[in-house]
């Protein structure tokens, strides 16, 4: 595991997840050495997907095939930069408790958390506050699709654009039939 800059990270952890995104495991107790190794033993071979998360940068997914070959595989995180969605409903009010999610071009959701309990892992989504907002820090460089959803209301899915060390500001109006 290396940053942008190509130095090694220590404590950098690991979620893995099939190729329909299923979650397999999540080591936390497999942190990254100090020259960014990390380390996951016994995995079948098979195709994974691996995000690879650390404090400071935002997380990287690359798939991994253990078994052909080597089973080396570089990862790279940089500081990525920040997203900023408002949900309004049909009337254009501010919408608390509505689920925004941010596609990456696995469709999998990267603003879902993994959260070690300590009695097992949970996963959580993230939920507009009281103004009807919700900011993430550290999202990885790139094209996402966003969409909201608030019980039987959702808005359309939009395309977005994530530029390192840059805030983008988005806003979702949610309809019944998700054309707004």
């Amino acid at each position: 595991v290396k940053s942008e800059d190509g130095k090694p990270l220590s404590g950098a952890s690991a979620t893995l997840r099939d190729t329909k995104g299923n979650l397999l495991g999540d080591f936390p107790s497999a942190l990254s050495d100090n020259q960014g190794v990390l380390e996951l033993a016994n995995l079948e071979p098979d195709v994974y997907r691996l995000t690879v998360a650390h404090r400071d940068f935002s997380p990287s997914t690359v798939l991994i095939r253990p078994g052909e070959g080597t089973s080396e595989s570089a990862v790279k995180l940089d500081k990525g930069g920040t997203i900023e969605v408002q949900v309004l409903d049909d009337g254009g009010n501010e919408v608390k408790g509505a689920e925004v999610r941010l596609l990456d071009g696995h469709g999998h959701n990267v603003l879902v958390d993994i959260t070690d309990t300590g009695r097992g892992f949970l996963s959580s989504v993230h939920l507009t506050n009281g103004g009807g907002r919700v900011k993430t820090d550290r999202v990885g460089e790139g094209k996402y699709l966003a969409d909201a959803r608030f019980g039987n209301v959702h808005s359309e899915m939009v395309e977005v654009m994530i530029v390192r060390d840059k805030s983008t500001k988005l806003t979702l109006s949610l309809s019944e039939d998700g054309n707004r």
